[in-house]
């Protein structure tokens, strides 16, 4: 393969510190570039070091619905929601909006959090919200609560890490294909897709199969589609 799959991980505080001694220690026998701590970070990551950090968000069921109900629910510092489970089952809730905002600024949409409804807790997307760009603030929002039994699709925009090889020596890089269709239990899906391209040399291909995004992860897209390419200089 001619890149690395870098894996998105939230690093804690203490995290922080570990990856900068790491960066320097000696016995580890140093890192000289980017691209081999990147790799080593990746090793790390799948022995569990690095783990994603996953939002609680504490939730409350109401009987109440309609703009009144919801001014009050806001007034209370708290955001009217509707979680929906596999079913299509809509249950009213109000969630904590210091919990949520912090969650919903920080993760993405293939990103599950914890729903706690009055102690009962649930894996959940937040799959919709309503907001108000005057107040900056969240009004209403979907949640979708998962069992982690049945795959679901998701489509990722492809993000880039490092700089290829082959232009450091004059090419150019072409991208192609811009997003791919993975399938996976939604514990399994990652937050993003992000590959290295820094050993992409000039007349190399980085194609879908090169990609390796674990076993627990079905990639749908085509695995000879080109995903980018380094052309020679004019």
């Amino acid at each position: 393969a001619f890149g690395a799959i870098i894996p998105q991980v939230r690093i804690l505080s203490a995290q922080h510190i570990f990856m900068e001694k790491l960066w320097r220690d000696e016995r580890w026998g140093g890192f000289q570039n980017q691209s081999n701590f990147f790799a080593s970070l990746r090793l790390f990551q799948i022995l569990g070091v690095f783990k994603m950090e996953q939002f609680v968000i504490e939730a409350k069921t109401r009987s109440e619905t309609g703009k009144k109900a919801a001014r009050l629910i806001r007034a209370e510092g708290r955001i009217p929601a509707v979680v929906y489970d596999e079913a299509g089952k809509a249950t009213a809730i109000s969630v904590d909006s210091v919990q949520f905002n912090k969650a919903w600024r920080s993760i993405t949409s293939t990103t599950l959090v914890t729903l706690d409804v009055e102690g009962k807790k649930f894996d959940a997307f937040i799959r919709d919200t309503e907001y108000n760009i005057i107040k900056d603030a969240v009004l209403h929002a979907d949640f979708f609560a998962v069992s982690n039994k049945k795959s679901v699709v998701r489509t990722y925009k492809i993000q880039y890490q490092g700089t290829p090889a082959g232009v450091l020596k004059g090419g150019f890089m072409v991208k192609h294909v811009p997003e791919v269709k993975i399938k996976a239990l939604p514990k399994d899906l990652p937050a993003r897709i992000v590959i290295d391209v820094s050993g992409v040399n000039i007349g190399d291909v980085f194609r879908v199969k090169d990609m390796n995004l674990g076993d627990k992860v079905t990639v749908l897209t085509n695995a000879e589609d080109s995903l980018v390419s380094v052309a020679p200089a004019r």
